[in-house]
């Protein structure tokens, strides 16, 4: 069949040839412009009093972690039955306490608890860091339930890139989550010490709570209290995720006879609204 031919337009209804490329131009510079600026665009703000939207899931994973009283980082399920007196290997939830474990402990706690009949499954929640983030497969198929992922030497290492490798990490966050819920969708990811990510729209909403050490003391040495300068730059973002509804918890490390430095840092802490733990501080090797 012969192509039909097409009969050009009269001058009346024609479209201007040069003023179509001119349009053809001015929409790819546009696209090209939009292109380079993607890396910044995706490392987004939030606007203060901005709220994260939340699905089922994560309302009842945030309400859980909501009507936690304390929480304690212990690290050792030892360390843990020192600390709470009566405290049993298979109840690390007790008396609205929360203890987040280091791996081996927690994988610990699951043998236990597989071992054991009629008895409460409560959470397993693993201390982890972002160089640690290839266990996270591991930890799920044994039946870790959450985690408080430390990304502190990650963000730092990312703030030295700028906006693109902020934007990376926030993404490698994202994908951490989007794994995990596979596997359980009540899976608990809580941010330790990098509450800056939470402007990353895309990790303020999957993450579950923040995790901060060290906001009252210890940043120039043990029970030497931060200057005021330094607990109000912590407190800009642990407040933005505050006020989505998200748990702040809180670790501080004084010494027990700091009876006052004690009782201070809790009344602080529960005026800022956050859940706290105190501990004695570490040990120098």
């Amino acid at each position: 069949m012969p192509m039909k031919s097409i009969t050009p337009p009269d001058s009346a209804a024609s479209v201007n040839v040069h003023q179509l490329g001119r349009r053809a131009i001015l929409g790819f510079g546009i696209l090209a412009i939009m292109t380079l600026a993607s890396g910044a665009l995706m490392y987004s703000t939030i606007e203060p009093g901005e709220t994260f939207a939340s699905d089922a899931d994560a309302a009842r994973r945030i309400s859980l972690l909501s009507s936690v009283t304390a929480w304690s980082a212990t690290a050792s399920l030892d360390a843990w039955r020192t600390a709470v007196p009566r405290a049993d290997v298979l109840s690390i939830i007790e008396a609205d306490v929360l203890t987040t474990l280091d791996v081996g402990e927690a994988l610990k706690l699951i043998d236990a608890r597989e071992r054991a009949e009629n008895l409460a499954r409560p959470p397993v929640v693993a201390a982890l860091t972002m160089s640690q983030a290839a266990q996270l497969d591991g930890l799920l198929a044994r039946g870790v339930e959450g985690i408080f992922l430390d990304a502190r030497a990650a963000l730092q290492t990312a703030q030295a890139g700028g906006n693109s490798a902020l934007s990376d990490l926030g993404g490698k966050i994202v994908a951490m989550a989007n794994q995990a819920r596979l596997y359980n969708p009540d899976f608990v990811l809580v941010l330790r010490n990098a509450a800056e990510l939470s402007a990353d729209f895309r990790v303020a909403r999957v993450i579950d709570g923040v995790a901060h050490d060290n906001l009252l003391y210890g940043l120039d040495g043990p029970t030497v209290a931060n200057s005021a300068n330094e607990v109000a730059v912590a407190l800009h973002d642990l407040n933005r995720v505050k006020r989505s509804g998200r748990p702040v918890f809180i670790a501080e490390r004084l010494a027990t006879d700091a009876m006052s430095a004690r009782a201070e840092a809790r009344n602080k802490l529960a005026s800022f609204g956050f859940i706290g733990w105190i501990a004695e501080p570490r040990a120098r090797s």
